[in-house]
């Protein structure tokens, strides 16, 4: 048991799992560098050409009316992977549960962006 009062403890769940993110974050950054000879980081351009308004370079592709990932797309991928967040939500204690509130949010910035596609609710 941790310490009363301790700080550090209540990060522990993040850390524990924002950790191996950041590491694989880290390996996937130096491989793309590494593969296209120049700092590069991919999921940045992703971000930039799907997320920022001022391009409408995704709108091109196509566009979905706001609720789309609810009504359409999410109970698709939702589907294969409801075994799994069953088993995750089930397995996971209350400070980790608090964690589901990053998809969330995503599923709420992806769903406030014109372009959506399914794939971008695949993990």
């Amino acid at each position: 048991p941790a310490p009363r009062g301790c700080t550090l403890c209540h990060l522990r769940p993040c850390l524990r799992l924002c950790l191996p993110a950041l590491a694989v974050l880290g390996a996937a950054a130096a491989t793309d560098t590494l593969l296209y000879g120049r700092p590069v980081l991919p999921a940045f351009g992703f971000v930039r050409f799907n997320l920022r308004q001022s391009t409408g370079a995704s709108a091109y592709y196509g566009t979905h009316p706001s609720h789309w990932y609810m009504s359409a797309a999410f109970p698709a991928v939702l589907a294969t992977h409801l075994p799994l967040l069953a088993v995750g939500v089930r397995e996971a204690t209350a400070s980790e549960r608090r964690l589901l509130a990053a998809p969330a949010l995503l599923l709420l910035l992806l769903s406030s962006r014109p372009h959506k596609e399914l794939r971008f609710l695949l993990p």
